[in-house]
Order: C-alpha cells, then sequence, then structure tokens
C-alpha cells in the first residue's frame, strides 16, 4: 500500500502540484487566511481515522461550494466523520466493514485471502477529460473497499467506476442474508460530485 501511495503523489508533484502534508488529528490545518483559501485542492486519506483536527465537516462543504476540490479516500472502515461528509454531498457509504465482492472477476494474485475483494472492472468512464488513458482500453481496474451509492435522480454525480454485473457489496466474512447493500453496476466504487455554485448579486 506504500508503495501504492508513492507512486500515487509522484504523479501528482509530475503534474506540478505542490503538497503539502498534514498528519490525521492535526490542529494547525488552516484552508483560510485573511479570508482567502489557501489551497486549491485537498486530498483526505484518512481509510479508518475518525479525527478531521483543526477541519470540520462544514468547512469542507463550504471549501467546496467556493470552487475548491476535494478528494476523499476511504476503507470499509469507514469513520463517521467522512460518512458524515458523504451524505453532505449526496453520497451513501456502504455498511462499516462491507466489501465490493465479486466471484467472476478478481484479481487471483492480490485475493490471498480468497475473499474475492480485489475486484477487476471494466465498467470505467470513457470520459477523456476524467480517465485518459482508459479511454480505448479494456484492461480491467482492480479495486478493494467500501462501495457507495449516490442518488439516481440527480444530475451532479459522475460515475467514474462502478462495479460489474456481478458485484455486490457485503461483509466478506459473514453470510449474506436478504438483499446486500447494492449489487451490479449500482454498486459505486469511484464517484465525482459536482457541487452546484449559485451566487446572487
Amino acid at each position: 500500500m506504500a508503495f501504492f501511495s508513492f507512486l500515487f503523489f509522484a504523479l501528482i508533484l509530475d503534474s506540478n502540484f505542490e503538497l503539502t502534508f498534514y498528519r490525521s488529528g492535526s490542529e494547525n490545518i488552516e484552508l483560510l487566511s485573511f479570508g482567502e483559501y489557501l489551497y486549491d485542492n485537498v486530498l483526505i486519506m484518512m481509510p479508518s481515522e475518525d479525527d478531521l483536527g483543526s477541519l470540520s465537516v462544514p468547512q469542507l462543504v463550504e471549501f467546496m461550494k467556493e470552487g475548491g476540490n476535494l478528494l476523499v479516500a476511504t476503507s470499509s472502515e469507514i469513520s463517521d466523520s467522512i460518512r458524515e461528509l458523504g451524505a453532505e454531498c449526496g453520497v451513501e457509504f456502504d455498511t462499516y466493514e462491507s466489501n465490493v465482492i465479486d466471484h467472476f472477476l478478481f484479481d487471483r494474485d492480490l485475493d490471498s485471502e480468497l475473499l474475492h475483494t480485489a475486484v477487476g472492472s471494466v465498467q470505467y468512464s470513457r470520459n477523456e477529460h476524467l480517465l485518459p488513458s482508459l479511454v480505448d482500453s479494456s484492461d480491467p481496474v482492480i479495486y478493494r473497499g467500501i462501495g457507495h451509492a449516490v442518488d439516481s435522480e440527480s444530475i451532479l454525480p459522475v460515475h467514474i467506476l462502478q462495479g460489474n454485473p456481478s458485484s455486490y457489496s457485503a461483509n466478506p466474512r459473514e453470510a449474506v442474508d436478504g438483499f446486500p447493500d447494492n449489487a451490479g453496476t449500482d454498486t459505486l466504487l469511484v464517484s465525482g460530485i459536482q457541487v452546484m455554485l449559485i451566487r446572487l448579486v
């Protein structure tokens, strides 16, 4: 995981972005100074940690409403604060400790526990502005983590990576009683949310 994180940040640096790092729970994080935002983009990578430090969910929502970009990465042990942030954006994460599972399309090399949670999805956006390297690709994207849902009637969500028709969301270590949290391509893995800006002058 540390290796993939290194690659991710290396790609960001190669794109001429500057990075400022804060530890989870830091009390000295400032988004604003003298009424001006210090950052254009904020990345929150807290798989299970619940402490946003000096930040709050309303502050992050306001940051997005003012035109800032927010990327959030979490895990099946999602924290209450990230779940609350998702709800403010119209994203409903699946049950705590659930994973997206696919018994037909999974990566055997990464599936060491035989839980079929290293899902290989080909249900990704062909939008050249979102995933330019995958526009003409048929290769699967490997995903392991929690699923989510968005309001199907909203025009704001963008489906970037979805589950396969054979995917579903549940706790892989427990028997599935009844219908799972999500199933098929309704199981969302990666989404983008466009925040609607309304300004009255």
